[in-house]
């Protein structure tokens, strides 16, 4: 009777982490079928620049993540134009697309598509 309580113990424990792990990676407010927008993105309450599509979306933490450790090795190996620019994290899907719609309106693209050291050569151009 002991080695299974344990065992159920141990289960349950996993189980507890994996749905931790989960809310992470897709927020609390995911809703399966209905976030998945294209191929690539899936909605969330983060904003990331696409800057090869050249748009703004909201995608899920774990995407947010992956955005940030895409440009960093990017710029690590000295690319001038990088594919995407994290954006702010916001409380809810809502409120990303209050702001994203914000960003789409000014209809400025981020300089920081462009390698830290290319910046300064595009001050003043839009």
């Amino acid at each position: 009777m002991k080695p299974l309580m344990v065992i159920l113990l141990m289960w349950s424990l996993a189980a507890r982490a994996a749905e931790s792990s989960f809310d992470e990676d897709y927020g609390p407010e995911y809703e399966p079928g209905r976030d998945h927008h294209d191929s690539r993105v899936i909605g969330g309450p983060r904003a990331v620049y696409d800057c090869i599509q050249k748009r703004w979306t909201c995608v899920i933490p774990l995407q947010h993540r992956e955005c940030a450790q895409k440009r960093e090795q990017e710029i690590l190996r000295g690319l001038h134009h990088l594919s995407c620019v994290p954006g702010a994290t916001h409380t809810s899907k809502a409120a990303c697309r209050e702001d994203q719609m914000r960003l789409v309106a000014r209809g400025n693209v981020p300089r920081s598509c462009l390698h830290p050291s290319q910046r300064p050569r595009f001050i003043g151009f839009r």
